[in-house]
């Protein structure tokens, strides 16, 4: 395991191996997400006084036991889909971003829920827990 502080404020991010987060270096970072098992670690910072959410491909977190090149490519990929789904009420991708080692997807920030926080619930309380983000959603008109 490979401890790294990342931004101004030295926010720790747990890896399994060293990644270079110097791209990050002219943004503050005031939040990590890094217990995501898809192969992505996610960020939110501030740029010019105004808060993005960077979803990044490319370093071997904790949780993610895959290929980093599947979890690039599927990031990648992913961009086609937000394109597609591109609505008013749902989160906008503003752009992408490519580094040595990794790939991202900026986004503008918005407050809300993550709905597959492995962290917080079981498979089976995600699907079944009233106070599961995805339960909840699904329970919208």
């Amino acid at each position: 395991m490979v401890k790294v502080c990342i931004g101004s404020n030295k926010l720790l991010l747990e890896l399994r191996e060293y990644h270079d987060f110097n791209w990050l270096k002219a943004v503050k970072v005031f939040t990590i997400f890094d217990q995501q098992d898809s192969g992505n670690i996610c960020f939110g910072i501030i740029e010019n006084d105004e808060r993005y959410f960077i979803k990044y491909a490319g370093a071997r977190n904790l949780e993610y036991t895959g290929d980093i090149k599947s979890a690039i490519k599927r990031l990648k990929e992913a961009k086609k889909v937000y394109q597609h789904i591109d609505h008013p009420l749902l989160i906008q991708c503003i752009g992408t971003f490519q580094t040595e080692q990794g790939y991202g997807l900026k986004f503008k920030w918005v407050e809300g829920e993550c709905m597959h926080n492995h962290w917080d619930f079981t498979p089976f309380e995600k699907y079944n827990s009233p106070d599961s983000p995805f339960v909840k959603l699904r329970s919208l008109s």
